[in-house]
């Protein structure tokens, strides 16, 4: 087709009705009805383009066809032809798309949107201390709710991650068990807890994840100091004073270190970053302040958005919000799997792992032990170090940490060791001595035992023993009510092609 417009703005059209000047070209041939069809009906059971294009490419045998040439270009052409809806993605505006997302979530019973304020909205009495430009969405779905009270406990971790979206919003995971916890531990950042603080009041204890600061240091030491033997200096007297555990000799060390820092002139830029920073406020980062609080990092958080990024969003930078909140909303929807499958087959914890390696160690053990009434003395196999191991609370039998073997749990005993004062585990140290006084320490420890359960009700010895049935139950009902899976059937492409045309 030929068109003309002449000085006098008239329009000639030359039409040619046959192909002139080439014989039938693959190239400029359509894909056939059926072809379409099939492919949509492909994506619809969300087979990857990938899958879909080495599928078709491998079907060809001797002779070439228009499909065989179909490019992703083409895919995509047909996804949009059926309508066929990219995950998460309602609307092709992001703002409506997300808007259409919560509000569908919203007008369920048992929904999952906590608080929700979009931009250009401003409230101060709904949304105090919001600006009209600020974004706020909180989610958590009801089996959040029921293993929050399964599995009440009193410490709070807060992270931040980011490059979830092209708008600047930051996913903020907040993994508690109480909202006025004993323990808040949070990153470098003073943002979490200042508006913690506000809101709920101030912790027992505040702490840092050891990660942060390790990680804090290090970028610092290479930032400031320059000759690498000396980075390797520093980066070890820190280190060695963050994991000391004993409160009179950190103290000691702090000032050594501090004096050292000032001695050399390639120390002297850290010292004051290291001063001004942290040592005015050890008791948020040094071991010697942690001890038996039952964390150190917030590493589990910073391993889960890792997942969210490498794993649901693939690595990449995801510019719509939309996308980034159906992944999310889908890696939480596996874990509660993950928590079924460990329900109903058995799962052995990472916790329960090292309880096991640690018993077998603590059994082969040939330290020197000294007792005292209820402490005992136990020196190190490898250095100088004397452990102290003490009784500690009577715990219940039913306990989830108890070791079988020396029938005692974490909670029975506690050691200066770091491996159980700041990680939290059931040492080596403590097995040796379960292993040593087994007779002696189990008739103590029954006899309060029986106490302990004397006290326990016939209600809550029930509720104990159905808190596994209850929680699957719950899980179940939250993965039937959230399901969003529809299945398209063959006889059903005719009427989204009819629609497709109508249009």
């Amino acid at each position: 087709m030929k068109v003309y417009e002449d000085i006098e703005s008239k329009v000639t059209v030359e039409f040619t009705k046959t192909h002139v000047g080439h014989g039938i070209d693959l190239g400029r041939m359509k894909i056939t009805r059926e072809e379409k069809e099939d492919i949509a009906r492909k994506l619809e059971n969300k087979i990857p383009v990938e899958a879909i294009l080495d599928d078709i490419r491998n079907s060809m045998n001797q002779k070439l066809e228009r499909i065989h040439l179909i490019t992703r270009q083409d895919i995509k052409n047909i996804k949009e032809e059926y309508n066929i809806s990219l995950d998460g993605i309602l609307d092709s505006n992001d703002v409506v798309s997300v808007n259409k997302w919560i509000e569908g979530l919203k007008n369920r019973e048992d929904s999952p949107i906590v608080l929700f304020k979009d931009q250009n909205i401003f409230d101060e009495t709904l949304y105090p201390g919001m600006k009209a430009e600020d974004f706020l969405l909180v989610i958590m779905n009801s089996s959040q709710k029921d293993m929050l009270k399964f599995y009440g406990n009193d410490t709070i971790c807060l992270d931040f991650t980011h490059g979830m979206n092209a708008y600047g919003f930051d996913l903020a995971t907040l993994n508690f068990t109480c909202i006025s916890p004993r323990v808040l531990m949070t990153d470098d950042s003073e943002s979490f807890y200042n508006a913690w603080k506000i809101v709920f009041g101030i912790p027992e204890k505040r702490l840092l994840c050891t990660w942060h600061v390790d990680r804090s240091w290090r970028r610092s030491i290479s930032r400031l100091i320059t000759k690498k033997e000396i980075q390797v200096e520093a980066y070890k007297i820190v280190r060695s004073l963050l994991v000391e555990t004993d409160e009179a000799a950190f103290n000691i060390m702090l000032k050594e270190a501090l004096k050292m820092f000032d001695e050399k002139e390639e120390m002297k830029e850290f010292k004051r970053y290291f001063e001004l920073t942290y040592s005015k406020r050890s008791e948020v980062w040094a071991y010697c302040h942690r001890k038996w609080y039952g964390i150190n990092t917030n590493m589990h958080i910073e391993s889960m958005h890792k997942t969210i990024k490498y794993v649901y969003l693939q690595g990449k930078k995801v510019k719509r919000l939309d996308k980034a909140l159906f992944s999310l909303m889908k890696f939480v929807r596996d874990r509660v799997f993950d928590r079924l499958i460990s329900l109903e087959k058995g799962k052995i914890s990472s916790k329960i792992s090292q309880r096991r390696k640690r018993h077998k160690v603590g059994q082969h053990l040939t330290s020197l032990c000294i007792q005292n009434n209820e402490e005992w003395s136990v020196s190190s196999t490898r250095g100088k170090d004397i452990y102290i191991v003490k009784r500690n609370v009577t715990c219940s039998k039913e306990c989830t940490l108890m070791c079988r073997e020396c029938n005692h749990c974490l909670h029975n005993f506690t050691c200066t060791c770091i491996d159980n004062a700041v990680q939290w585990n059931m040492c080596k140290h403590i097995h040796f001595i379960c292993s040593q006084n087994l007779n002696k320490i189990n008739s103590t420890i029954l006899e309060e035992r029986l106490s302990l359960d004397s006290r326990i009700t016939d209600e809550e010895m029930i509720i104990c023993e159905n808190r596994k049935i209850l929680e699957k139950e719950a899980h179940v009902d939250n993965l039937r009510a959230t399901s969003t899976r529809t299945e398209i059937s063959k006889e059903k492409f005719p009427k989204k092609r009819m629609h497709a045309i109508s249009k």
